[in-house]
């Protein structure tokens, strides 16, 4: 008896509940929210099945509205006006009790995501300062009412989510500070540069391996990564798929402009040579699922660091891979980071100067998607190597106007047959650089900052550092 009435009070309440339940906006559709202008956004979220929801827009007051499925699920895309920092409202509403967004601003949405150098707050950590930290979050009201950024908590799943918990945060000092620092840098200079608001969707977790943010279907056309062998194992941010179930899933779909990048320190060592293969069909698989084309994709090469060894070159291969992908996807672009570690963080994987980072994203993407001329953008990247008279000559891209140096370069080294590498003298002739070293006589092949962590200091007159390459293929 006191089992059947505790069954029929539970089912009252649930009807109760049932019956008091409002309209409400999906993840991360709330208060603050920057939704991506001169377009058609998608909105969605749940209410009543069968119940028609409408939803009111302030910019010109006009009603979408879409019937609600018989999981209670809807969507609706809304058109959008040019960009304003006039903060706007949006009125949802079922039939039952309305629901009001306030402070919608209307301007370009940029997904950032990646792993723990993404991750890292401009105040930066206890142990891994940001430099001039202080200044910038000091600075940040210069921003508010035009950056905000909406944080997705850090969680895994084994199976893919509709929902997750993330709120848009406005660029004040107390907020900001908990801002991706790369991130802040990159938003912050498209809006000096376009004067619109820009939202950023904050999607990082520290540690993370790129086979993470990948979905299953696409990590089964994968042979070398077996999921039996995570079977067993605890799940956490490096497991195949958990995050793209956990924390990219339930995001999929919201409208943007595009996609920064960094990650790769936990992928070194780790299925090396299909890193390019892997990341690149992330790309695509993204793109294929947020259904707006071939959205813009800008990503960071990963910085020297020691890696247990500075002198192997494991990373320098992730590296190699990180640029190979270049080949294998459409409309992406890397930046370069040798010159952005000093000396002293040889031990640090979380280099303490951000800004440059996120600049150049942030000119990859205004002169590639917002079409600004006279914007540098692409590294000097290795062409050719060509030994003549005990010499090695080597030619390159992106030096319009040549190099920043013509003596005392570092960072270049050649081998002869035996594959053990030497240090090189370097010496530009136009815009070749002519390697010769008193400990290789007849040359094979070279190497500029091929290892773990080896810092060169040759970049292009406009100061964008050369991409760390080889010209062997040798397996050490």
């Amino acid at each position: 008896m006191e089992k059947k009435l505790f069954l029929i009070v539970l089912l009252s309440l649930s009807c109760v509940l049932y019956c008091d339940a409002k309209v409400y906006l999906g993840a991360p559709f709330n208060d603050g929210m920057v939704l991506q202008r001169e377009t058609k956004a998608n909105v969605w979220g749940k209410a009543n099945p069968g119940s028609t929801v409408t939803l009111t827009v302030s910019w010109n007051h006009k009603t979408f509205s879409t019937t609600a499925s018989q999981e209670g699920k809807w969507c609706i895309a809304i058109a959008t006006p040019k960009a304003s920092f006039t903060p706007y409202s949006i009125t949802l509403n079922d039939g039952t009790e309305p629901v009001i967004i306030r402070d919608v601003l209307i301007g370009d949405v940029w997904f950032a995501s990646g792993q723990s150098n993404m991750d890292m707050p401009l105040s930066g950590w206890t142990k891994s300062p940001v430099v001039n930290s202080a200044q910038f979050i000091a600075a940040s009201p210069k921003y508010t009412g035009k950056l905000h950024y909406a944080y997705v908590p850090h969680v895994v799943s084994n199976e893919p989510q509709d929902s997750v918990s993330a709120k848009w945060k406005n660029c004040t000092p107390e907020d900001i500070k908990h801002c991706s620092a790369v991130a802040y840098h990159f938003a912050s200079a498209l809006i000096d540069k376009l004067n619109i608001p820009i939202g950023i969707i904050f999607c990082s977790y520290g540690g993370s391996t790129v086979e993470a943010w990948m979905p299953k279907e696409l990590i089964l056309t994968y042979p070398e990564i077996k999921l039996d062998d995570f079977k067993d194992k605890e799940i956490n941010q490096q497991t195949p798929m958990s995050l793209y179930n956990a924390m990219l899933k339930p995001l999929i779909g919201y409208t943007i402009k595009g996609f920064i990048w960094y990650q790769g320190e936990s992928n070194v060592g780790l299925w090396r040579d299909d890193y390019a293969k892997h990341f690149s069909g992330m790309i695509s698989d993204w793109r294929k699922e947020w259904k707006q084309g071939c959205l813009p994709f800008f990503y960071v090469e990963i910085t020297p660091f020691k890696y247990g060894d500075s002198n192997r070159s494991d990373a320098a291969i992730l590296r190699e891979q990180q640029y190979k992908a270049l080949k294998l996807a459409k409309n992406i672009g890397i930046i370069g980071t040798n010159d952005c570690v000093s000396a002293k963080e040889e031990n640090e994987i979380h280099p303490s100067n951000k800004q440059p980072i996120g600049l150049r994203l942030a000119n990859w993407a205004l002169a590639k998607v917002y079409k600004f001329d006279n914007i540098h953008y692409s590294h000097p990247a290795f062409k050719s190597i060509k030994i003549k008279n005990n010499r090695a000559y080597l030619t390159f891209s992106n030096i319009p106007n040549g190099f920043n140096r013509f003596q005392d370069i570092k960072g270049f080294e050649v081998c002869g047959a035996d594959s053990v590498f030497k240090a090189a003298k370097a010496t530009v002739k136009d815009k070749l650089i002519m390697l010769t070293s008193p400990e290789v006589e007849n040359p094979v092949a070279a190497r500029y900052c091929f290892k773990n962590f080896q810092l060169g200091n040759l970049a292009n007159k406009e100061g964008l550092p050369l991409i760390p390459f080889r010209t062997d293929n040798f397996d050490k």
